[in-house]
This record gives structure tokens, C-alpha cells and sequence, in this order.
């Protein structure tokens, strides 16, 4: 921090910026005897630049000032000149250059009046840039400059401009710190306003760089002040000369700084009740208008009413400063920081249960810990010494969940150590919270709940429980002694467990923990305790006599031996029971005897018991005259007066005619039943004959016809009577077989099915016939056939096959037999000759046959004459045309397919072919020539429907040959000039080979020796040919 006391220039330097102690690090001044005033301050990191002006008798210079070192060591570069003024000067440092904007009245172009000018220095104060900022050829003045450089040579100045008010606020920008922009408005007049003292601060919304300009704004008409503001957002200025706030008529020299989005503008503000103390505005949306907050008395305390001077604000990484000086009473420089933590506060456990008045303790501390005159903001300045930063603390508490209060005596404690008594109310559940405030009346709270007090003494209720009571008094069992402890309170603090206390008759104190069992004879029993707010019980006492008969009675049974098998008892006399009992020596006496079959024993015992049949348990005992029950006893006794019964169980038959055709669904089973002893056993055997089989699950029936017989025995050795069934079982299926047709077989309008069946036991019942999974009929009588016509089934693979069914109901399917269905005949087409073809030598004859199932056969036939027969492809026949004289000849295929349709008669299987063993396939002209005056010519024609290639070939007198190739389209014609072929001029012989039918003519016309006309033509074909 750089201050003036009105003739000097000062550093002042804070190591901890948490208490701001500041650190006078010596004089600045250039000349200490001269008047130095306007410090201006920038720092960036280690590096600290300091502007000012001192006075140099009718003139002031420009002193700029720069420390790497924190202020430790300085560097100064004076502008002096005693023709005019260097005033108001601004620095920036940004990127390892110093950057200066200040006011001259240098004479430019011959007038002296106040223009903005700017120089930048490197860090170690070496000149590099001089220039002037407004324009100095506009005759405009300019004057108060802030400067803000973005870069080591970009910048962007802020000043007033013009002669007289109203005046407003541009801006200047230049990349090189020597062409500079035009003025820009960025605040205007509006006619009426004179702006003055322009700040600046740069920041960032995003990747959005931002920036807003607060000027002074005097109306002219009544003088009163308003603070405007223009910002420069997402690359334009988009509120401009938006109010702030408004103020009275002293100047109010606001100042702007910023911390990530959040923006402090402080200022003086105007008389009033506050005078001109310092006053802010925070904005923590980017200086969006609207969301500006109100932040006032910065320095009342300091400086009530007494003139204090202009505010300045910064910032670092994390909070922002503020400083202002004083006059008159108060010649001071203060300084605050923002304050952005609460203070911390816990209260001490003061106990959880209470019945007498206890304290309530807390411990407070704030970061900021010094007090004095370098205190924080915005509290009022006092001169107390507050504890570890807190000013004072308040107490309060609520009963029961209920409104909180104040302590007795008032809530407020203005000194530490910060605690109060709390003297007791009603009885119930506390909560208690203290309050912490700091210088910066920022507060936190502490809370801690449920304190319990509790007046009330708890009770001690003793009881005996358990044990047995007998008769008279007596208890026949040891019962249990025991407390129970309570508490009274609303609510009950609760019994202090440890402190549960008891003795017997006279003896001493023990803890007690349980209840305990109480001793044989006569006893008291005495209880104590206390709850956990020290309240104790009155001793409370029980006494009781116990008469005990520990020892029961016994009783015992007597019975016959068994007369039956296996213990069992199949006579009355030998299942009576008797019943007799005794108390020992020295006991109450025997009461009473109690029985009960298969019961716990209830009825009193008068007689012996004949037991029930079956298996049955007597179970019995004693009882004294005192209560007490002897052992339960029991006695098995199993009884059986009646023989068992027996059936078998079985489904009805499953077949036809009373026959099994499947095993029965259920059973057989031999089931017995008897009341008495139970079923030992069931057995049984098939028609009366070989060994007893033992029933122990259904069993399979043999197949035939049979009886089954069996019984049951009982455990006590009764037998039953013997009991029998008869029945029918065919459980094999019945066989058969399609005995014809047989698979494979042609058919063309019936089919005609024979069956072969069979069955060993219940015997054939029928047979049915099946086509094509449809039933077509059925015979119960051997031997099994049936037909059916094949009228409305398609042609093509049939399946058949047959069911056979026996008389208990079972059937087979017979393997299925697959057959065609044919009525369609084949169809024949010769395709090998073609008709009117002419053939000579070896030939091959070729059908083609096709079925709409299968071909059987094809005959070849040559005028008549068989030449060839064929059951199978390919239909081919070789036909030897040597063996027929030459001319023509018809050919003829006949064929039947498997069923025996035969094809129709039709042009298609016949066709008639001319046998020419005697004919050439070349065509010779001998006469022909292509000498002067003569022209020869070959005509060719193929009339077949087949295309044709031709050799021809000219036959010269030198014995050469020429060959040319010509194409023929089916039934086409070409003309060939021969001369054109040959170079020759002589007689010529013409050739002509073709592959396939043609004819040709060779004309020959001529002027004979140039006097007459002519000319002849020969003609070859083939035979058979149109023409």
C-alpha cells in the first residue's frame, strides 16, 4: 500500500494478510523536501509499481517507481520539466512490462492545455514507448486517465474529455502503445452529466473476457453525485451509463475492483448521518444490472462525521481489501478485508442429568483474531479486546422442544470467558444453543440437546414370583426374590444400575443384579437405589414364610404275561392292569392315584383297567397332600380280540369284451385291515396253486385267463378268510401285414388291398384299410380284403397300409406299401433327325419321352420296320442308313409309361428324313474369269432354319488358292463379286464347302472382245432343297 500524508509518499508492506499488520517500509519520495502527493499502486506478484507527483516550485513532475522485491528496494524514473505539468499518472503491470497513463499539459502545437499520455517501461525502468493517448490535434482536452493492459503491448485507457462540464468518459486502445483508437464514449453526458475519476476492472465470465468502467457523475443543474457504470461484455458495451447508486454533492472518487465474477466497487458517500465514510456495492453475477448488494459503514466507526477521505479496493486469489483515510480528528489510513468464514463455536458436555443449578460453557474463535484500530469490517470500531476475534456470545435454551429463551438475567455474555449458570426450572428435557459473533458480526451457532433434570427420588417395588405353591401355604417349589427399580422423573433421569443394592433378615448390603431364589425357612428381604441425577430411595422391605415338601410320591403298574404273538394280547384277562402308590417317610402323605390311556393321566384310579384293543399306553402317577406330583409313568399295552379282513383292490378291465388290454390302472393290491394289532402281512398266488407271494406293491397280471387268491394276518397272529378274483388279460398287440399290392406297383383307376392277421389270445376283432391316411373300408372276415377306386386322386405316389384290431381292443399298424397312381400316358417328340433333314451313314435317332411319373418303354420304328426298344434313358437309337436305298424315310417312336398308358400317335413321334449316301457337301464351278470385260459372281442362299458358314475357295491357272469365309443368317441370301477377291486378272474355278444346307449360283457375264454381250450361269444345291 502507497499513501500520502499531504507532503510525503509512503510504502507500506502486510506479510499476513489473515490480521493485516501493516509494515512501514520507508519514504518513496524522490526529493523528501519536495511535496509529493496522487500515489497510485499496482503490483503482480513480487514486482510493486508506485506513480505520483511531487511539486517543483510553480510546476509538478512524474515519479514512477518500481520494487522486485516486495518494496524491499526501489527503482525511480522521473518526467520533469519546467514548462509544464506531469500529474494523475496510472500504472498496470502486465506481462514483464510497466504500463503508465498520466495527464501533461505540454504545449501542443502551440497551446498548452491537458492532454492523456502514455509510456511503457520494462521492468527494469527502461523507456521503450512514448505516446499520446487523446488526440492531442483535436484541441480537446483530456485528463484523469486509468489504464488496464491486457498484454505486454496492448492497452486500453479511460479518461475525461473535454473543456468545460459536462464532460464524459472515453475510452483509447492501442496495440503497440503508439497508434491509438479515436475517442470512444463509453459514458456519455445525457446533456446534464459531468463525468470525472473513471476506474477499471477486467474480468472473466467463462472463456468471455469482461471489463466495466465506474465514473463519477455530477448533474450540473443541483450537484448531487451518481455513480454510472458502463460493461463490456461478449465484445461490446452493452450497459452503458447504468446508476449505481445516488449520492449528495461531494465527490465520491469511486474505485473498482473484481475477483472471478464478483465485482466491489467502494466510494465516499455524501454528509448524512454517516458524513462521507466509506460505502460499497458487491456484485456477484458479473455486474449483471440488478444484482448489485448494498454494503454500508465501511469506516463510521473510524471516521464518524470528519471528513474522511476517497476509498480504495483490491483484491488477491481469494477476498477482497479496502482502505480509506481520514482528516481532522482522525488523521489515519484504514484498512479492512473481507471477511468470508464464520466464527467456530462448540459448547463443553456440561452433563447429561442434573438436580441441582450446573453452568453452560462454550468456546468460540474467528480466523481473524486482532482487534484495534486494524480491525475487520463492516462492525463499528470499538475498544475492547475480544477473545480470539469474538465481540460477545448469547445463551439460550428450550424446554421440552418448546420456543427458545433468553438465560436468566438476559441472553447477552460481552465477555469471555463465555459461560453462565443455568439455574434450575421445572423438571424435564433441555436443549441449549449459544450464539458467537465476530468483529464482523458474522455468527455461528452451537447446540446441545437433551439435558435431563430430574428432582424426583426413584421407587423400589420388591416381589416374590415362581416356584410352586402347594397346599396350605406350602410352596413345593423354591420361588424367585426380586426388585424392580424405577425412576420418577418427567422425564426420569433413570435407576443408576451400579447403585441396585439388597440384604437378607440382618446381614449386609450386596449388589443386586437379578432375581434370586429364596431360601427354605422364614426370611425378610430389604432393597436401595439411586437415579442418575443423585436422587436416592427410601429402603423398602418384604418379608414371607415358605414351608416346603420337596420330595413327591411314586406309583406303580402290574400286568399279566401276553398271551398272543409278537407282546400282543388277544384276551381280556391278560390285558388288565393294576395300579398301586406311596409317599416317602416324613412327606405330607399319599393323596391320590391319576390315569389315562394315551393322555397325560387325569381320572382318580379305583379299580384295575382292562385295556382297550389295539396299541394303547397307560400313562400314571402320584400325588401327596401337599401338592406335590410324582414321575409320570407309562405302560404299553397292545390288545387284539377280532381276526383281520382283506379285499383286493383293482380297475375295472380296460379292453373290450371284459378283457385287460393294458395293465390295470390301479392295483391289484391285497389290502387287509384290522382294529386291533394291525395287518403284519397280506399275501397272494394265482389259481390255487404253488407258494404264498407277500404283498408289497401292485403286481403285473399274467396274460390269459386266471383267478388270484389271497388273505391277510394281523401281528397278533389272526389269519383271515381266503378271498379270490378271476379275470381275462391280453396285453400283446395283433400282428398283420399288406400281402398286396406289392410297394412299388403302377396303378391306374382301383386298388385292390389283401391282408394277412392274426392274434393269439383274445383273437382278430376286423381290419381296416387306409389310402392315403383316409379309411376306405374294413372286413371282419378272413381272408381281410377290400377296394377302392383311385377316380379322384391325382397321379403320383400313394401310401397304403392297414390297422388291425384284436377283441380285447388293441390294434397295430401294418407297414405302410407305397404305390403310384398313373392314368396319364407319356409323350413323345423325335428330336434327332429333324424332318426333311438329309442324312447319310451311321445315325442317331433321339426322343424325347417324358411321363408325368415314369417312362416304362420306347420302340423305334423306320417305315414300320422295329429298329431299336428302350426301357431306359437316354431314348436314343442307332439307325444304319447304308441298309435303305436313298430317298426319303419315315421315322416313328412309340412309348408306355410303368402303368401302361401308352403315348398318343401325333406329328410329334414321327418324322421323315431323305437318306443321299450319295451326295457331296461341296459345290465346283469349274468355269469362271476375272480378266478384262469379264465379271463373276457367287449367289448363296440358306433356306434352313439354322445359320450356315461357307468356305470359297478360287482355284487360279497358276495353281493358287484363295479362301474367304462367309456367315448365312437362317433363310437369307449374300451376292460375292469374285473379281474383287483376287488380285488376279485370268481364269478361275470357285468351291464352295458349307457346313450345313445352301444353295448356290455362280453368274458369268461378259462383253466379248468389247463387240457383243453375254453370259452363263451354273446352279448347285442340295437335293431336297427349295430352290
Amino acid at each position: 500500500m502507497a499513501a500520502d500524508n499531504g507532503y510525503d509518499i509512503y510504502f507500506y508492506w502486510a506479510a499476513d494478510k489473515e490480521v493485516l499488520g501493516w509494515d512501514c517500509r520507508g519514504l518513496l519520495d524522490y526529493n523528501p523536501a519536495a511535496t509529493a502527493r496522487d500515489a497510485y499502486l499496482d503490483a503482480e506478484g513480487s514486482c510493486v509499481a508506485v506513480s505520483w507527483k511531487e511539486n517543483a516550485g510553480s510546476t509538478w513532475y512524474l515519479v514512477v517507481a518500481l520494487s522486485l522485491d516486495h518494496g524491499a528496494n526501489w527503482l525511480k524514473w522521473v518526467d520533469y520539466n519546467p514548462a509544464w505539468n506531469n500529474y494523475e499518472a496510472h500504472v498496470d503491470i502486465r506481462d514483464g512490462k510497466l504500463h503508465c497513463a498520466y495527464v501533461s499539459d505540454y504545449p501542443a502545437q502551440g497551446q498548452r492545455r491537458n492532454e492523456v499520455y502514455y509510456r511503457r517501461f520494462d521492468l527494469g525502468l527502461s523507456l521503450e514507448v512514448t505516446s499520446c493517448v487523446s488526440d492531442n490535434l483535436d484541441g480537446v482536452p483530456a485528463s484523469q486517465p486509468c489504464i488496464e493492459a491486457t498484454s505486454a503491448s496492448f492497452c486500453n485507457v479511460y479518461y475525461q474529455r473535454g473543456a468545460a462540464a459536462p464532460r464524459p468518459v472515453c475510452e483509447g486502445y492501442s496495440a503497440d502503445g503508439m497508434n491509438w483508437s479515436p475517442p470512444i464514449e463509453i459514458l456519455s453526458t445525457g446533456g446534464g452529466t459531468d463525468f470525472s475519476w473513471p476506474e477499471v476492472a477486467v474480468f472473466w465470465e467463462g472463456g468471455d473476457r469482461r471489463k466495466m468502467v465506474v465514473a463519477d457523475g455530477r448533474n450540473v443543474s443541483n450537484q448531487n453525485r451518481t455513480i454510472y457504470y458502463s460493461r463490456y461484455a461478449e465484445g461490446w458495451w452493452m450497459d452503458k451509463g447504468k446508476c449505481l447508486i445516488e449520492l449528495g454533492p461531494h465527490n465520491a472518487y469511486p474505485q473498482i475492483s473484481s475477483l472471478g465474477n464478483r465485482l466491489l466497487v467502494t466510494f465516499r458517500q455524501s454528509g448524512g448521518s454517516l458524513g462521507n465514510q466509506g460505502g460499497a456495492r458487491m456484485n456477484t453475477a458479473s455486474g449483471e444490472q440488478g444484482s448489485w448488494k448494498s454494503i454500508n459503514s465501511l469506516f463510521y466507526g473510524n471516521f464518524p462525521v470528519d471528513n474522511p477521505g476517497c476509498v480504495d479496493c483490491c483484491c488477491d486469489a481469494s477476498r477482497f481489501y479496502a482502505a480509506q483515510a481520514g482528516s481532522g480528528e482522525h488523521p489515519e489510513l484504514m484498512t479492512k478485508r473481507e471477511d468470508t468464514a464464520d466464527p467456530a463455536v462448540i459448547i463443553a458436555d456440561p452433563g447429561r442429568y442434573h438436580n441441582a443449578d450446573f453452568r453452560i460453557a462454550a468456546y468460540a474463535v474467528d480466523d481473524f483474531k486482532r482487534s484495534g484500530a486494524w480491525m475487520l469490517g463492516p462492525a463499528a470500531e470499538t475498544t475492547g479486546d475480544y477473545q480470539w476475534g469474538i465481540t460477545y456470545a448469547e445463551f439460550f435454551y428450550r424446554l421440552n422442544g418448546g420456543p427458545w429463551m433468553a438465560f436468566y438475567g438476559g441472553s447477552l455474555q460481552d465477555d469471555h470467558p463465555w459461560e453462565r449458570t443455568f439455574g434450575l426450572g421445572p423438571d424435564g428435557t433441555y436443549d441449549f444453543l449459544v450464539r458467537a459473533r465476530d468483529t464482523a458480526l458474522r455468527s455461528s451457532d452451537a447446540l446441545y440437546q437433551g439435558v435431563i433434570v430430574d428432582r424426583q427420588p426413584p421407587l423400589a417395588s420388591p416381589y416374590v414370583s415362581g416356584g410352586k405353591k402347594g397346599e396350605g401355604g406350602w410352596y413345593t417349589g423354591a420361588p424367585s426374590v426380586g426388585c424392580n427399580f424405577s425412576d420418577q422423573g418427567t422425564p426420569p433421569s433413570g435407576v443408576d444400575e451400579a447403585t441396585r443394592q439388597y440384604r437378607r433378615d440382618a446381614l449386609g448390603w450386596q449388589s443386586y443384579g437379578s432375581p434370586f431364589p429364596a431360601l427354605e425357612g422364614s426370611h425378610s428381604y430389604y432393597f436401595t437405589c439411586r437415579d442418575k441425577a443423585g436422587n436416592y430411595t427410601a429402603t423398602a422391605d418384604v418379608s414371607t414364610q415358605v414351608k416346603l415338601d420337596t420330595k413327591p410320591p411314586s406309583a406303580e403298574a402290574s400286568l399279566p404275561a401276553a398271551d398272543g404273538e409278537n407282546g400282543w394280547r388277544i384276551s381280556e384277562a391278560a390285558a388288565t392292569v393294576t395300579l398301586t402308590g406311596s409317599d416317602p417317610a416324613g412327606g405330607s402323605g399319599l393323596h391320590s392315584l391319576l390315569y389315562a390311556w394315551d393322555a397325560p393321566p387325569n381320572a382318580v384310579y379305583k379299580a384295575p383297567l382292562v385295556a382297550p384293543e389295539g396299541t394303547h399306553t397307560l400313562y400314571y402317577r402320584a400325588r401327596d397332600v401337599a401338592g406335590n406330583w410324582g414321575e409320570i409313568k407309562s405302560l404299553e399295552v397292545r390288545a387284539d380280540y377280532h381276526d383281520p379282513a382283506v379285499g383286493l383292490l383293482i380297475s375295472e378291465p380296460n379292453g373290450e369284451h371284459g378283457w385287460f388290454m393294458q395293465q390295470p390302472t390301479t392295483g391289484p393290491r391285497v389290502e387287509g385291515s384290522d382294529a386291533g394289532s394291525g395287518i403284519f402281512q397280506t399275501c397272494y398266488r394265482f389259481d390255487g396253486q404253488g407258494d404264498w407271494n407277500v404283498f408289497s406293491s401292485p403286481f403285473a397280471l399274467p396274460e390269459g385267463t386266471h383267478t388270484i387268491n389271497f388273505y391277510a394276518q394281523d401281528w397278533a397272529g389272526r389269519r383271515s378268510a381266503e378271498g379270490s378274483y378271476a379275470y381275462k388279460a391280453d396285453l400283446t398287440d395283433p400282428q398283420g401285414a399288406v400281402t398286396a399290392p406289392s410297394g412299388g406297383s403302377y396303378l391306374t383307376t382301383e386298388l385292390s388291398m389283401q391282408v394277412e392277421a392274426r392274434d393269439d389270445l383274445s383273437g382278430v376283432e376286423r381290419v381296416e384299410f387306409y389310402l392315403e391316411g383316409e379309411s376306405f373300408g374294413s372286413d371282419d372276415t378272413p381272408p381281410y380284403g377290400k377296394k377302392t377306386s383311385l377316380e379322384n386322386y391325382a397321379d403320383g405316389q400313394k401310401v397304403t397300409r392297414a390297422r388291425v384290431y384284436d377283441r380285447a381292443g388293441r390294434w397295430s399298424w401294418t407297414e405302410q406299401v407305397m404305390v403310384f397312381k398313373d392314368a396319364t400316358p407319356p409323350t413323345v417328340e423325335i428330336v434327332e433327325p429333324t424332318g426333311e433333314h438329309w442324312v447319310r451313314g451311321m445315325v442317331t435317332v433321339r426322343a424325347d419321352v417324358r411321363d408325368n411319373l415314369e417312362v416304362g418303354r420306347a420302340r423305334f420304328h423306320v417305315d414300320g420296320e422295329v429298329i431299336d426298344e428302350r426301357t431306359s434313358p437316354p431314348w436314343i437309337a442307332a439307325w444304319d442308313t447304308s441298309k435303305v436305298v436313298n430317298g426319303y424315310h419315315a421315322l416313328r417312336v412309340e412309348a408306355w409309361d410303368k402303368a401302361g398308358n401308352q403315348a398318343e400317335a401325333g406329328a410329334a413321334g414321327e418324322v421323315a428324313v431323305y437318306v443321299g449316301n450319295n451326295i457331296s457337301e461341296t459345290n465346283n464351278f469349274a468355269e469362271g474369269c476375272t480378266r478384262p470385260g469379264f465379271d463373276t459372281w457367287l449367289c448363296l442362299q440358306n433356306p434352313g432354319g439354322q445359320a450356315v458358314k461357307a468356305e470359297i475357295r478360287l482355284h487360279h491357272e497358276s495353281g493358287e488358292v484363295l479362301r474367304e469365309e462367309v456367315g448365312l443368317n437362317p433363310h437369307s441370301r449374300t451376292t460375292v463379286f469374285v473379281n474383287s477377291m483376287t488380285p488376279y486378272q485370268e481364269g478361275v474355278a470357285v468351291s464352295v464347302h458349307a457346313d450345313g444346307d445352301i444353295v448356290v449360283e455362280r453368274p458369268l457375264y461378259f462383253r466379248y472382245r468389247g463387240g457383243w454381250s453375254g453370259g452363263h450361269v451354273s446352279a448347285g444345291f442340295y437335293p431336297g432343297m427349295d430352290l
